[in-house]
């Protein structure tokens, strides 16, 4: 029995298969696109999240991140736990339009 299935053939198991497989291949393309820009589009956003009031300006450079026993704590404090690339890249973008504090904790195993 001589067989000839087409593109299309709805006789063709594995027709439905090599149609989806552009449309896969573009969506996952999408989400590949939108982790490389994921970091910039929550910076952009940042200075309009944390909002700082200070009753009296520090000498501290805008964009540094305090570390203790240097601390000196401003009106706003920022509480994040664990180390996170999105996180930082978020309060390093509006650490160049507001004045503020992190602290970050670590958890381990008790």
């Amino acid at each position: 029995m001589d067989v000839n299935l087409k593109e299309d053939d709805p006789n063709d198991p594995d027709s439905f298969a090599r149609n989806l497989k552009p449309v896969f291949m573009e969506a996952i393309q999408d989400v590949f696109d939108e982790l490389e820009a994921v970091y910039d589009s929550v910076s952009e956003s940042a200075k309009d999240h944390i909002h700082s009031e200070c009753a009296s300006k520090d000498n501290r450079t805008p964009g540094t991140l305090l570390i203790p026993p240097t601390l000196t704590l401003s009106s706003e404090i920022i509480l994040t736990i664990g180390q996170s690339t999105t996180v930082e890249n978020f309060l390093k973008a509006a650490a160049h339009y507001r004045n503020f504090t992190v602290i970050v904790t670590e958890t381990g195993p008790s």
